[in-house]
C-alpha cells in the first residue's frame, strides 16, 4: 500500500517529504525504497534515486528492480554528462560500463522472479547503451534476446524501432 502510495504521489510532493513522512520500519522495506527511488528519478534526483535504490538493493538482494533503477540512473548521468549539464569523476565509457552491469544484474534477478516486464525494461537500457557505444551489432544481439522474451511486446517493438533506425 505504501509503495502505490509512493508512486502515486503528486509530481509536487517530493520525495523527501514522502521519506519523512514514513516509519523507519516501512523503510527497511525494499520495495518502500524501490519505490522512493523511482520517484526521485522522476525529480531527476540523480543521488537520492540511487540511494534509494542501493538501500534497496541491500534490503532485497534478490530483487531486479533497484538494480533497473541504478541502471536508470545511470544512463540518466550519462545524458547529462553528454549535455555537459554534470561533471562526473568517471568517464563516459565507465558509465555505460555502469549501466551495462546493473542491468545485466536486473535481468538476471528478474529472470528468476519470472518477472518479464522487469527484464524487458532492463534489456531496452542494454540495447540503449550498445548504441550509445555505437556498437549496433551488440544492440542488435541484445534486441533478439528481448524479442524472444515477448515479440508482441510494444516497448520491445519500440526498441527494435530504435536499432532499424540506427542500422538504416
Amino acid at each position: 500500500l505504501a509503495t502505490h502510495w509512493i508512486l502515486s504521489s503528486p509530481p509536487e510532493k517530493s520525495t523527501s517529504e514522502l521519506q519523512s513522512e514514513l516509519s523507519s520500519i516501512l523503510l527497511s522495506e525494499g520495495q518502500i525504497r524501490t519505490a522512493l527511488a523511482y520517484k526521485a528519478l522522476a525529480e531527476h534526483d540523480l543521488e537520492r534515486a540511487e540511494e534509494h535504490a542501493k538501500l534497496a538493493a541491500l534490503n532485497d538482494p534478490t530483487h531486479a528492480q533497484p538494480h533497473l533503477v541504478l541502471a536508470k540512473v545511470t544512463i540518466a548521468r550519462v545524458v547529462d554528462f553528454v549535455r555537459g549539464a554534470v561533471k562526473t569523476s568517471k568517464t563516459r565509457s565507465e558509465l555505460l560500463d555502469e549501466v551495462e552491469r546493473e542491468a545485466r544484474l536486473a535481468i538476471a534477478l528478474a529472470a528468476k522472479q519470472n518477472d518479464v516486464t522487469t527484464q524487458i525494461e532492463s534489456y531496452e537500457q542494454l540495447v540503449d547503451t550498445k548504441l550509445m557505444q555505437h556498437d549496433i551489432s551488440a544492440a542488435a544481439d541484445e534486441l533478439a534476446e528481448v524479442v524472444k522474451l515477448s515479440p508482441d511486446n510494444l516497448r520491445v517493438l519500440l526498441v527494435q524501432a530504435h536499432v532499424q533506425i540506427e542500422k538504416d
